[in-house]
């Protein structure tokens, strides 16, 4: 041991362990075609886990009865999907529970997720949100396949954002804008007019308000990996938001 002066003899030092730890979510729920529910989420873990132990983690059920769960992901990962299929619509909606308990990977936590099933044969919005990825909209989640034979322009609009583009995707309709800067609340209504895929109609008219979280300024590299000049020029994508300029410098 290399001797120091006596006034650094003793040195102290503090540090932290990140937690051991783990987080479920669960997405959209997605109508399929025979007007079965497909429940899918994912697993986010704070350290590497193997894939058995995760499989072990979940457990669901529907009502009274066990739901099957699968789970999707690499032994040695971080984040795994799961999923839970065939769940057949009742006249009545029901409560999917599923419950996560990380005493398999020797975490001493546990959550609980309910997702709503909606009853069949009644056509409604299920749930809406503000999403950013992999643009920047709105995602409506209806009860039932939502019908493309029909022009969704007046059945669907935002009533504060002139431009913009309205999407199908099964049970979702996904509506992209750019959002501008001052922007704190999004307007949007639903025509009684929208049909479902067998040709009901929703029924009623709808008017309703989102509330935007304030934009910070930032800058997003729109590319992974080394940017290499083609022909001598170079294309840089980048995504900024609340910002009047940006300054590049090359090193």
């Amino acid at each position: 041991v290399m001797e120091v002066d006596k006034k650094f003899a003793r040195f102290d030092f503090s540090f932290r362990v990140e937690d051991h730890t783990f987080k479920a979510t669960t997405k959209p729920i997605e109508i399929q075609l025979d007007n079965t529910v497909v429940v899918r989420g994912e697993l986010n873990f704070s350290d590497m886990v193997k894939f058995d132990d995760v499989k072990k983690m979940l457990s669901a059920k529907l009502g009274n009865n066990k739901a099957d769960i699968a789970v999707e992901g690499q032994d040695n990962a971080r984040v795994f999907q799961f999923a839970v299929s065939g769940i057949n619509r009742t006249g009545e909606s029901q409560q999917l529970i599923i419950t996560v308990d990380g005493s398999s990977v020797k975490m001493d936590r546990s959550e609980t997720l309910s997702v709503n099933i909606p009853a069949k044969d009644k056509f409604q919005l299920f749930e809406y949100e503000v999403v950013s990825s992999p643009e920047y909209g709105l995602r409506l989640t209806f009860s039932d396949l939502v019908s493309e034979s029909q022009d969704l322009k007046g059945l669907i609009t935002l009533n504060n954002v002139s431009n913009y583009t309205v999407q199908v995707q099964a049970n979702q309709v996904m509506i992209y804008f750019t959002r501008a800067a001052s922007m704190t609340e999004l307007r949007f209504t639903i025509d009684q007019g929208l049909k479902n895929q067998m040709g009901d109609v929703f029924g009623e008219t709808k008017d309703l308000t989102v509330a935007l979280e304030m934009l910070k300024p930032q800058v997003e590299i729109l590319t992974t990996g080394a940017v290499m000049p083609n022909s001598g020029s170079l294309v840089l994508p980048f995504r900024a938001v609340a910002l009047h300029a940006v300054d590049l410098k090359i090193i």
